[in-house]
């Protein structure tokens, strides 16, 4: 059986931590990728060190700070496998995945995705023994461009994909929009009829930290609203377009309520305004938007009684 040619990318900023323990779970893989491709965003601790150190096996891309969706994009471009998978800084893979993914990958070559459950850990140990336990429908990969836009979006570090399909359709990260760039690219995918596949099993270790790009909810939001702005830009299929309006606005809600609660009561109605609609987030919207209009006594009432008020009615 000829074994397809895999390509490792690793995005870093400042990873000196963590990087070392990362690429050596791709050098202990059962299945040895061709190519790992690190590509240093700009770092200013000791990666280029700690990356010599690690040995020949290991490319190395220099650039100034863009970004992860940047880095990812330049470990992308100098790829050369049949397969790229993508693996954080910060992450571990077990040492079977790779295996596992390409396994699947020749058993039917068509698909195009192919992404695997993790274990979330910090320092303590096991935090969450299944990703998919707490995202459950990701086992099931169906209506991905719509699971994707109601917040079941695969793990980066989980992803083994084929780069033949990228390169067919022009696609990749949305750099403009690092934090959810990944999740650009996959709508992408999903609307150009990319196929996925889940293989259910935790094959990833994700650690959890305090400087994980996810936690920072406000600024994904933001970086959302950017993100579908710019597909709705080109997409023209109806259905998707309507879900991504729902996926703006539901940005635009997150926002105004994070405002509401900073007490900046301008910038919430610039956001609340914008997402109201006919559905459960537009109504909510509309419910914090008539809110942040009452005079103050009244709005610190409301906020003060908010659970009794919503207890009787």
């Amino acid at each position: 059986m000829n074994m397809p040619r895999i390509s490792v990318v690793i995005p870093t900023y400042n990873g000196e931590r963590w990087l070392g323990d990362c690429v050596r779970s791709v050098l202990a893989q059962t299945c040895s990728a061709a190519e790992i491709i690190v590509v240093v965003d700009g770092s200013t601790d000791g990666t280029a060190e700690l990356l010599r150190e690690l040995g020949p096996r290991v490319t190395t891309i220099a650039q100034q700070r863009g970004g992860i969706g940047a880095a990812r994009n330049a470990g992308l471009q100098r790829a050369t496998g049949e397969y790229v998978a993508f693996l954080d800084h910060d992450d571990l893979w077990k040492p079977d995945k790779l295996r596992k993914q390409v396994d699947m990958a020749v058993r039917d070559a068509a698909l195009d995705v192919i992404y695997t459950d993790a274990e979330e850990f910090t320092d303590r140990g096991v935090v969450h023994a299944s990703f998919f336990k707490r995202f459950h429908q990701l086992r099931t990969p169906g209506d991905m461009f719509r699971m994707l836009v109601h917040f079941h979006i695969p793990l980066m570090s989980t992803i083994l994909m084929r780069r033949e399909f990228l390169n067919q359709h022009g696609l990749s990260f949305f750099a403009p929009a690092s934090g959810v760039d990944d999740l650009g690219l996959l709508l992408e995918i999903a609307a150009h009829g990319g196929r996925f596949a889940c293989l259910d099993e935790a094959l990833t270790r994700r650690r959890l930290h305090g400087g994980n790009l996810s936690k920072d909810h406000c600024n994904r939001f933001a970086r959302r609203v950017a993100l579908y702005e710019e597909l709705l830009r080109h997409m023209t299929d109806h259905r998707q377009r309507r879900l991504l309006h729902w996926g703006l606005r539901h940005a635009h809600f997150c926002l105004g309520e994070h405002a509401l609660g900073q007490r900046n009561r301008l910038q919430a109605r610039a956001h609340l305004r914008r997402g109201i609609g006919a559905d459960t987030v537009g109504v909510r919207a509309a419910a914090h938007f008539l809110a942040s209009c009452l005079p103050p006594i009244a709005y610190g009432f409301l906020v003060r009684n908010k659970q009794r008020l919503l207890q009787k009615a």
